[in-house]
């Protein structure tokens, strides 16, 4: 149990110093990050702490049930976490318009590819393994148009106070 929490702090430790995120300059994001925290609404504050919350749950959950669990639903896990942090960072950090792209390209990559790995490994008849795909992307583009038709009429309703001036 501790040598399987010790080689991931390890790789994830690895993983950081090979991007080039030493400690001091993590501590120096820190710093800066706690200031910026207490600007932000209370939503992103309960957003950021679910995400955190959640994580620690999943890395618990999957050293003590790796087994019963599976890789292909580990997997899945993983990239829907992605995702999460992937939109936390956005939100919560000020990210600059290329930053934003960076993350968002970088999120969505990462998440097709675990996505993919995690429906070819399970062990779900050919049908099924098609639904799971084809039914998120429905889902994502669907929300995406119904977002952009709820930005459209509320931007029709409050019309900007630009040309007041």
């Amino acid at each position: 149990m501790w040598r399987d929490i010790l080689i991931i702090l390890a790789f994830v430790f690895a993983g950081l110093m090979y991007f080039g995120l030493t400690p001091r300059r993590l501590s120096a994001y820190a710093k800066t990050t706690k200031g910026e925290i207490t600007k932000r609404s209370r939503f992103q504050k309960v957003f950021l702490f679910v995400v955190i919350a959640l994580t620690l749950y999943y890395i618990f959950l999957a050293i003590w049930k790796f087994e019963t669990i599976g890789l292909a639903k580990l997997l899945m896990v993983i990239a829907l976490f992605i995702i999460a942090w992937g939109s936390t960072l956005i939100d919560i950090w000020k990210l600059s318009e290329r930053g934003e792209k960076v993350v968002y390209v970088v999120a969505c990559s990462v998440f097709l590819s675990l996505m993919v790995a995690g429906i070819i490994l399970s062990d779900m008849l050919l049908w099924q393994k098609l639904v799971y795909p084809l039914g998120g992307a429905s889902t994502g583009f669907g929300l995406n148009r119904l977002v952009d038709y709820i930005g459209a009429k509320l931007k029709s309703r409050h019309p900007s106070k630009e040309g007041d001036k």
